[in-house]
């Protein structure tokens, strides 16, 4: 009964990890100007990637505004100061990425590019949203180092 309930066990095991799937990488810079060529040169919005990425987009800026506020709340400087109540979405984040990318790198560098794009979406939210003269926001009260 042992034998049996063991292969058992291991055909039900594998039968689980062949319906999970492939585990999805990060995307990188080549990716993201893949989307846009596929896109027609121009990526209008998140609706044009792969439901994946603009996950992986979504989760990543929820990550990034989560740590930048957790570095306000131990009163360290934040990466970004984005305005008021403002939530950046991946249709937000797509024509930063493309400006940083065009500025920054360049096509033909971004394309073959296996940089994660995690790094440019960083320095284009700090790119698009500085906090001007070291001052941000401790709770509700504006504060200049």
């Amino acid at each position: 009964m042992t034998a049996r309930c063991g292969w058992l066990g291991a055909v039900v095991v594998a039968l689980l990890l062949l319906a999970a799937g492939p585990v999805a990488a990060d995307m990188t810079v080549a990716d993201f100007v893949r989307y846009e060529k596929e896109a027609g040169g121009r990526l209008k919005g998140a609706e044009a990637l792969p439901t994946d990425e603009v996950a992986y987009l979504e989760g990543i800026l929820a990550g990034m505004a989560w740590g930048n506020y957790h570095m306000i709340l131990r009163r360290d400087p934040p990466l970004f100061c984005v305005p008021g109540y403002l939530v950046v979405s991946a249709d937000m984040a797509i024509p930063m990425i493309r400006a940083y990318i065009r500025k920054n790198l360049g096509e033909e560098a971004a394309a073959e590019s296996q940089v994660p794009l995690v790094m440019v979406l960083i320095d284009s939210m700090k790119a698009t949203f500085p906090c001007k003269n070291g001052a941000w926001i401790y709770g509700g009260r504006r504060t200049v180092d």
